[in-house]
């Protein structure tokens, strides 16, 4: 996974003046993923952690 990497995207992006409205979520997705142990996983690993659970729906 990228997560390590996604800050210089970040950085990148305010440097540039450019929004990181986007971007920010997905930083938050991919701690999520690699604290959930998937960070030797591809990208699409993350999409599990987007589904709501059946109590927080």
């Amino acid at each position: 996974m990228q997560a390590d990497a996604y800050v210089n995207l970040i950085d990148a992006s305010r440097s540039a003046d450019v929004s990181t409205e986007l971007v920010l979520p997905m930083q938050s997705l991919l701690k999520r993923g690699v604290a959930a142990g998937q960070a030797n996983a591809d990208l699409t690993s993350l999409v599990a952690l987007l589904q709501l659970s059946k109590q927080g729906a």
